[in-house]
């Protein structure tokens, strides 16, 4: 026992050496490729941070083993730990790269914010999957029976699991035909909308609102109506009615909303040039009122509401500037502004 004590010690030793040393090249490392690189300096870091807790750990075992009197019967299962925690170390390492790597294309490459949880799930399992195959091989544990005997449970845990499988394809489904990504403002067929946050394993998060999130099935979302106000893409062409006395001029009218709307192609986030503005005008609905139909693009389906604020305000000045007249206040009721 006393033989065994020393080099015990000596390894965890090592493993608080190597922790410790692992810690400051993390930290210059990130730094350094911050200076150098610095779209690399997560992706670098990101890698290696979980994965090099295992090297540690492989490296001080294999000092205590070195240092130790231990014979064949006990050092070689421990070499065999070594060599699992390395591969299974090494997996996840590349899985980790794998799934920042599919992450940044995905956001550089399409108008997506981030890559769906299923997709990254998919994939660092994957990787995984393929490691612990290694490591059964690197054993001498023989894989072909093991498939088979999966392939036959799997049939049962298919009949047992089918709703949620019935999901997982759905997902893949959606991700893989691009009707509905992560980042897009859909509209249900039960009348909500909002922004998907994510596609998941069984179910799919839209974002209403800052307070609630609606969780919905894949197979649901899948075969239900679904309106998608990011398709073809996220520019859309929406609208907002003007009205103003029928003492005013159209023409000038006309001229100042569409003088409005280019001027803020330029300073108004979200207000686009193309496609262009254009004014539509009708008699009214009420006595002594014309309406003018203002349409114009915005970059996203969310930027409505604050593009639209913007115009208002824009307009009702340049009408004061100009002289438009606005429509009379009505007896019982309040003045009608820019709508």
């Amino acid at each position: 026992m006393t033989k065994l004590l020393l080099p015990l010690a000596i390894a965890v030793g090592t493993a608080l050496f190597l922790l410790g040393l692992r810690k400051v090249f993390l930290s210059h490392l990130k730094h350094w490729t911050h200076r150098r690189y610095a779209n690399l300096d997560d992706l670098s870091v990101a890698v290696i941070r979980g994965p090099s807790i295992y090297w540690c750990l492989a490296c001080s075992i294999y000092v205590g083993i070195e240092l130790s009197e231990l014979g064949p019967k006990y050092s070689k299962p421990l070499h065999e730990a070594i060599t699992v925690i390395v591969i299974l170390s090494v997996a996840i390492a590349l899985a980790n790269l794998a799934v920042l790597i599919f992450s940044r294309l995905v956001s550089s490459s399409s108008d997506q914010p981030h890559a769906s949880g299923l997709m990254v799930g998919l994939i660092r399992g994957s990787i995984i999957i393929l490691g612990g195959l290694v490591i059964l091989s690197v054993l001498g544990v023989s894989i072909a029976p093991l498939l088979t005997a999966l392939g036959v449970g799997g049939l049962a845990v298919a009949l047992a699991l089918k709703d949620t499988l019935e999901n997982l394809f759905a997902g893949i489904y959606l991700i893989t035909d691009r009707t509905i990504r992560v980042g897009d403002y859909i509209k249900l067929e039960s009348g909500q909308e909002g922004r998907v946050e994510d596609i998941g394993w069984r179910t799919t998060r839209i974002r209403l609102g800052e307070l609630s999130t609606v969780i919905t099935p894949n197979s649901k979302l899948s075969q239900g109506l679904v309106t998608n106000y990011c398709l073809p893409d996220r520019r859309i062409f929406t609208n907002t009615v003007i009205s103003v006395d029928d003492s005013a001029d159209p023409q000038a009218v006309e001229e100042t909303l569409l003088a409005v709307v280019h001027q803020s192609t330029e300073d108004v986030v979200g207000v686009l040039s193309l496609p262009e503005p254009n004014v539509r005008f009708g008699p009214g609905t009420r006595p002594g009122i014309f309406d003018f139909v203002l349409s114009f693009s915005v970059r996203d389906y969310n930027d409505q509401t604050f593009t639209k604020h913007e115009l208002r305000k824009r307009i009702y000045k340049q009408f004061k500037e100009k002289n438009i007249p606005l429509p009379k206040p009505v007896l019982g009721g309040s003045a009608t502004k820019p709508s």
